[in-house]
C-alpha cells in the first residue's frame, strides 16, 4: 500500500485525445474550466492543425514547443463527473512555451487506478486511464489557454522514471489573445511516483485575428 500512496500522489497532469473522444457530451453549466465542463466546438486533424496555408489572413497560426513540471494538489477522491471506479485528480506546475514565454499549469481529470490497486506498480500490461481532462494554461498577464484529452499512464523501460504516457491534446479555447483559440498538439511525460511528471510538448496555436492585433510576444 505504500507503493499506491506513492502512485495516487505522484501520476500525471495534461492533457489530452488519445483514446478520447474531445467532442464528447459534457455538463455546460459553468462558462470556467474548472469541473470538466468545457465543450470542444470542432475536432482538427492533424492535418488540418499543423497546416498554417487552410487558414488564410484572418487567422493567426502559432507553432509552439515547451517543457513543464506537474504534481498533485493532493489524493484523488471519488467525484460524480468521474465514472467508477475513476478517480477525480487535480495537479499544477509550471513551465515554458516558446514563443509565448512562462505559465502555471493547472489540470483536472479521471483517472481509474484499477491496475494498480494490489501492488502500487505499473506492471507489464497495466494502463491507467485518464480522461475528462481540463487543462489551463495561464501566461505572465493573465490570459489563459485551455485544452483538453485523455490517454492512458503505461509502464516505462526509462530507468529514471516509473512510467510514462504520450499523446495528442485539443486546443479548446481561452481568454484574453487566446479567445477562440483552436489546434492542438502532442505531449512526451514521463512519472516519477516521489517527485512528479516531467512534460515535454509541442504543436499549433490558431487564434481568430481582430483589429488592433499585434505579433504576440514573450512578455503578453
Amino acid at each position: 500500500m505504500k507503493w499506491l500512496k506513492l502512485l495516487i500522489y505522484g501520476i500525471f497532469g495534461i492533457i489530452l485525445t488519445t483514446g478520447c473522444d474531445v467532442s464528447q457530451s459534457v455538463d455546460d453549466t459553468n462558462k470556467k474550466p474548472s469541473d470538466l465542463a468545457i465543450k470542444q466546438k470542432k475536432e482538427l486533424s492533424g492535418d488540418e492543425i499543423r497546416n498554417k496555408r487552410n487558414w488564410g489572413p484572418r487567422y493567426k497560426v502559432i507553432s509552439f514547443e515547451g517543457s513543464f513540471f506537474s504534481a498533485p494538489k493532493g489524493p484523488p477522491a471519488p467525484h460524480e463527473r468521474c465514472s467508477n471506479p475513476a478517480v477525480l485528480q487535480t495537479q499544477e506546475g509550471e513551465g515554458s512555451m516558446k514563443p509565448l514565454g512562462p505559465f502555471s499549469f493547472d489540470s483536472t481529470f479521471c483517472i481509474d487506478l484499477s491496475d494498480v490497486a494490489s501492488d502500487g506498480v505499473v506492471n507489464e500490461g497495466d494502463a491507467l486511464p485518464f480522461y475528462g481532462e481540463t487543462t489551463i494554461f495561464t501566461f505572465a498577464n493573465g490570459d489563459e489557454l485551455y485544452a483538453r484529452g485523455g490517454s492512458a499512464v503505461l509502464p516505462t523501460n526509462n530507468p529514471n522514471y516509473n512510467a510514462e504516457f504520450s499523446n495528442t491534446f485539443a486546443i479548446i479555447g481561452g481568454t484574453g489573445r487566446f479567445e477562440g483559440a483552436q489546434g492542438g498538439g502532442s505531449t512526451q511525460s514521463f512519472v516519477s511516483f516521489l517527485n512528479g511528471t516531467d512534460h515535454k510538448f509541442s504543436g499549433v496555436i490558431v487564434i481568430p485575428k481582430h483589429r488592433g492585433d499585434r505579433p504576440l510576444s514573450n512578455n503578453e
